[in-house]
């Protein structure tokens, strides 16, 4: 419940789908764990927050950033999903090492450029005086 003048920020940073190798990862791995994303809410947030009051307007936007990391460090983000965790660590190596071999014929130094979408909406209840 949101009292008057009070605000909902909801996001999702998610791979940037607009970059070649990081959607090639995320079909991969869709490809590997059929379950993979079947539970992601970011696209329909700004529906959701409208069912909520019809009140509220939300906006949404994609921002985008990048960080460099290693490989391992990288993996770890995808490796702690739920999807991950359901299928168990031993069903879950060979999908993270062949991820490991993929992204070291992208970045042989083994420092990977992630890049990310970051799924915002945000909205604003108006103040009892508007």
């Amino acid at each position: 419940m949101l009292r008057p003048g009070g605000a909902l920020a909801l996001w999702w940073n998610v791979p940037d789908p607009g970059v070649g190798w990081a959607a090639e990862q995320e079909a991969r791995i869709a490809r590997s764990l059929p379950e993979y994303h079947s539970h992601s809410v970011a696209p329909e947030a700004p529906d959701l927050i409208r069912a909520l009051d019809l009140g509220l307007h939300p906006v949404s936007r994609v921002l985008h950033w990048t960080r460099r990391v290693p490989v391992d460090t990288h993996l770890a983000m995808p490796g702690s999903r739920s999807y991950f965790s359901a299928i168990g660590p031993a069903a879950a190596a060979p999908v993270l090492a062949a991820e490991r071999e993929a992204l070291r014929d992208v970045f042989p130094d083994g420092i990977v450029e992630e890049a990310y979408a970051l799924d915002l909406t945000v909205t604003l209840r108006p103040s009892a005086s508007s």
